[in-house]
C-alpha cells in the first residue's frame, strides 16, 4: 500500500525512530511540499530527512506550491490511491470525509483508521 507521510508524522521520527519499521512493506512517500514544511518547522530537519532517505522513502513532486497542505495532501492521496500517516486529528477527519484511509500512532503502535 502507498502511504503519504504528513509533517507531524515525520517529526515523530526523532522521538520514535521505530515508527517507520512498523510501516515496512508499504511504499512510503513524502511530497515535496511536506518536505519543505519539515525543513521550515524542525531544527532537526537534516536528521529527519536523512532518516527518510535511508529508509528509502520516495519523494513525490507535485504542483502544489502554497496554501493548505492538508487539502493538497488529501488530493494527492486520492490521485495516487494512497493512505496518509498523520497524528493530526483534524487532517484525519478531513481525510475520512473524503474517503482516504489514515494511519496514526496510538499507544506506541501504528493504527489504521477508516
Amino acid at each position: 500500500m502507498k502511504i503519504l507521510l504528513d509533517t507531524n508524522f515525520c517529526l515523530l521520527i526523532i522521538k520514535k525512530g521505530w515508527i517507520l519499521e512498523q510501516l515496512k512493506g508499504n511504499e512510503l512517500i513524502i511530497t515535496d511540499f511536506i518536505k519543505k514544511e519539515v525543513k521550515k518547522v524542525s531544527s532537526k530537519n537534516e536528521i529527519i530527512l536523512k532518516t527518510l532517505e535511508e529508509q528509502e522513502v520516495k519523494t513525490l513532486k507535485t504542483t502544489h506550491e502554497k496554501g493548505d497542505n492538508d487539502n493538497a495532501l488529501i488530493r494527492t492521496a486520492q490521485k495516487i490511491k494512497a493512505a496518509i500517516a498523520t497524528n493530526d486529528s483534524e487532517l484525519r477527519q478531513k481525510a475520512k470525509k473524503k474517503g482516504v484511509q489514515t494511519y496514526c500512532l496510538k499507544q506506541e503502535q501504528i493504527i489504521r483508521k477508516g
